[in-house]
């Protein structure tokens, strides 16, 4: 899936390249801030070292954590027949990644969760309301990355403590989300966005058989500054 989404991603930059020379419409580009707040719940198996199953699996209580992230876009907007409908395909890319959790307990393990490198292919349908205000919805595709660095054990009975290190895994999932738009002076404009990606599940087994997996969702409420050529 990985490779087929890099594959489509990289059609879709060149498209939106091609068309901004062949169809009518302008190009939009901007940088947002956002507030990210990543939600997650799954199931573990406790720690089962040598028995290859881990035991039956138990509910993991719902875990928060927020990272505030910074991303920057680009749009082909095209104009519909339709008066003050107009639709965008669009790239978003959160360059950076932040810290979203810090798990520990008495379960084995301490870890930092980082999340970033996120990209966004989106489709934008976008309502004129009048000469300043513009209302939009958007469904689109994430892929980022999900890491976990500064793994510890804690003390734990002999046999019981895993022996993991630094992981990384694919986060994909589709995005959901509307907004809000305001014509500024000199084509620039400022949006006020919110969006829901809803991520695949996340598997994985530790050295010790223990099997974890987790179902997340992300909300991002963004502060937009653009502009269009």
């Amino acid at each position: 899936i990985g490779i087929i989404m890099k594959k489509i991603l990289t059609l879709t930059a060149s498209f939106i390249l091609v068309a901004s020379s062949v169809f009518a419409g302008s190009m939009n580009i901007g940088v947002s801030v956002t507030n990210a707040s990543l939600s997650a719940s799954g199931t573990e198996t406790v720690n089962s070292a040598g028995s290859g199953g881990g035991g039956a699996a138990q509910a993991i209580a719902e875990k928060d954590g927020s990272a505030t992230l910074a991303s920057i876009f680009v749009e082909r907007q095209f104009e519909t027949q339709k008066d003050g409908l107009s639709i965008s395909l669009g790239l978003d890319f959160v360059p950076m990644t932040g810290e979203i959790a810090k798990l520990g307990g008495g379960d084995g393990t301490d870890a930092t969760v980082e999340a970033g490198k996120l990209l966004t292919l989106y489709v934008q349908p976008t309502f004129l309301i009048n000469d300043k205000v513009s209302l939009y919805a958007k469904a689109g595709y994430a892929q980022g990355d999900l890491d976990i660095s500064n793994v510890t054990r804690q003390a734990t009975t002999a046999g019981t403590a895993s022996t993991d290190t630094d992981q990384s895994k694919d986060l994909k999932g589709t995005v959901l989300g509307f907004g809000a738009q305001i014509a500024m002076n000199n084509d620039m404009f400022i949006r006020f966005d919110a969006a829901r990606t809803d991520f695949d599940t996340i598997n994985h087994t530790n050295s010790n058989s223990k099997k974890l997996t987790a179902d997340a969702e992300m909300d991002r409420l963004s502060l937009v500054i653009g502009k269009s050529f």
